[in-house]
């Protein structure tokens, strides 16, 4: 197989080999993800400060929601943190009743449950808070489509301030103190892509700048509440880049002096010097919403909320409900696979006894494994209640907003979103759906651009070392829209080592020591189906750097992703 064939291998499989092996692997990594790559830029992306985060009354109606809630605690009325049940929503939540309570207002919260209530603000809740002496609502997450609601609780003398980033519909709230969205249409902010948890912080940002005069004790005040706001941001899976990137560098930077009880009891036993998104991604966002999944989103707020003292059966009941979320959503999982057709170009599962909690999991994990448009229904006697999932494929809101007419609510974000259907309308709306699709696909070929991914680099030996791998994750945090690196290593087949009890995982030497430091492994799992019988031939691996630990003992390793067989790559 010569060098065109080789490229021509790549390609197949929607790899695209390094063109200018000169440059920085800054540069590269800059450029590979369409980021600015001149010095001035590149400094801020790589390097932001606390000074890059934007003015928070750039937002419109920002001041009015400061005055309503100053004179809400000038007169000691009852304010009422209204949230959602899962990472963002909670975050939100919590930071804001810390804040509030610190600056003394008399402040609670009200949190929907998953299943009985669903998302979003209810008229049911307001009339609830009212019988409570309730005269000021703040939603966090949430807000933006409830016009109606908003009008009763005007109408009954209960003010509103909502704080959301979700998609703005054609119609927005009228009677709300104010509405404090990025994705208004002529907003004045310019960053649109916050989480829920951010923009929530951003009030609380001016609430710190009307309070407090002296710009370092600001700083100091406002850095305290980072940690909660990122967790929505990362969770959420917002692009990490912009101000988005800059609030998980500066909270990564001092990952363990998080001023949340609860995070650092999530962190313990984990790498102190570890400073990727993955922490929240993988290990903290799956606990705190699994509550919210698997029982109630209280427990979740707890956990961010509890002091010292009483965190340790908090963190024991989180820990138990992932447990039970992780082994529910691996049952449903097989069973989807088992059931469900896996061709079409949108993939769509409907099952009654599916628990709702895991719907956009198990949506989750079909689109990532197929990066496929996946949508996973739950059947409620006349409706259908959905979770979706892009896998990368193309704007889940772009895909949906065209059969708005065929919703009885939807919502969400490119990545993620919901929505129901009444059953009568369910095959009407697939087939609305994948017409879309398919003028998506005509329009800018994004499902093809998106799957396309650009190999960072080809890594010699020199390049096999902890300090470099140190220095790539220095780069970080990584996330959506900059994700970790992608590089490639060749090797010879016969070198191949087959592992696991029926050899379905492979092995290579890298790099050889006596010290184990200094060794290099690159590890496959399930790979073992990727390589012929005959492996008289070398093989591109494509995959990421990590660390391995044994016995308190640090070496380099590449995880293998994918494998492309080739004679060599520089032919």
């Amino acid at each position: 197989m010569d060098g065109k064939n080789t490229l021509s291998s790549l390609l197949e499989k929607q790899y695209i080999l390094p063109q200018e092996l000169s440059w920085t692997i800054e540069h590269i990594l800059l450029a590979n993800r369409h980021l600015p790559t001149d010095l001035l830029s590149q400094e801020d992306f790589l390097h932001p400060q606390f000074h890059h985060l934007h003015d928070p009354y750039l937002f419109p109606q920002m001041q009015e929601a400061v005055d309503r809630i100053l004179k809400a605690r000038d007169n000691c009325e009852r304010i009422v943190i209204f949230g959602d049940y899962d990472v963002d929503g909670v975050s939100s939540t919590a930071l804001l009743v810390k804040f509030l309570t610190q600056i003394g207002c008399e402040v609670s919260y009200r949190l929907p449950h998953r299943v009985k209530d669903g998302y979003g603000l209810k008229a049911y809740f307001i009339d609830e808070l009212k019988s409570k002496d309730v005269s000021l609502v703040i939603t966090v997450d949430c807000g933006t489509r409830d016009i109606d609601v908003i009008n009763h609780a005007h109408s009954i003398g209960v003010d509103v301030i909502i704080t959301d980033h979700h998609a703005v519909p054609q119609s927005i709230p009228e009677n709300a103190v104010a509405l404090l969205n990025p994705k208004l249409p002529n907003t004045t902010y310019p960053f649109s892509s916050l989480s829920g948890s951010w923009v929530a912080f951003k009030l609380l940002h001016a609430l710190v700048i009307a309070l407090e005069k002296n710009t370092k004790k600001q700083e100091a005040i406002i850095k305290q509440y980072i940690d909660i706001a990122t967790l929505g941001t990362i969770a959420d899976c917002m692009p990490l880049i912009g101000e988005n990137r800059v609030i998980a560098t500066l909270w990564l930077r001092e990952l363990r002096r998080s001023g949340s009880v609860g995070i650092r009891k999530l962190l313990e036993g984990k790498d102190p010097h570890e400073k990727d998104g993955d922490i929240v991604g993988f290990h903290i966002g799956p606990r705190i919403n699994a509550a919210g999944r698997m029982d109630t989103p209280y427990t979740a707020l707890s956990l961010l909320l509890a002091g010292e003292s009483r965190i340790d059966p908090i963190v024991a009941e989180i820990e138990m409900l992932n447990t039970s979320r992780r082994d529910e959503t691996k049952f449903a999982t097989e069973r989807a696979l088992e059931e469900m057709d896996v061709s079409g170009e949108i993939l769509w599962y409907t099952k009654d006894d599916i628990e709702h909690g895991i719907i956009g999991l198990i949506a989750g994990k079909l689109a990532n494994d197929f990066s496929k448009v996946s949508i996973v229904l739950k059947d409620e006697w006349e409706k259908l209640v959905a979770s979706a999932r892009s896998g990368g494929a193309c704007d889940l809101m772009e895909l949906l907003t065209p059969s708005a007419h065929l919703f009885i609510a939807y919502g969400g974000h490119r990545e993620a979103a919901g929505f129901s259907v009444s059953k009568a309308k369910s095959d009407e709306l697939y087939k609305s759906l994948c017409a879309t699709y398919r003028e998506i696909e005509k329009k800018g070929d994004q499902k093809t651009s998106s799957k396309i991914t650009a190999i960072d680099k080809i890594l010699s030996e020199e390049y096999l070392t902890l300090d470099f791998y140190e220095q790539i994750m220095q780069l970080g945090p990584y996330g959506v829209w900059f994700p970790k690196p992608i590089f490639g290593v060749e090797v010879d087949l016969r070198e191949m080592q087959d592992l696991g009890s029926s050899w379905e995982h492979i092995s290579f030497v890298l790099k050889k020591s006596k010290k184990f430091e200094e060794q290099v492994k690159a590890v496959g799992f399930g790979m073992r189906g990727l390589i012929p019988n005959n492996q008289d031939q070398k093989a591109l691996l494509i995959g990421e750097l990590t660390k391995n630990i044994w016995n308190d003992r640090v070496s380099l390793q590449f995880m293998i992703r994918d494998i492309i067989l080739c004679d060599s790559v520089w032919n």
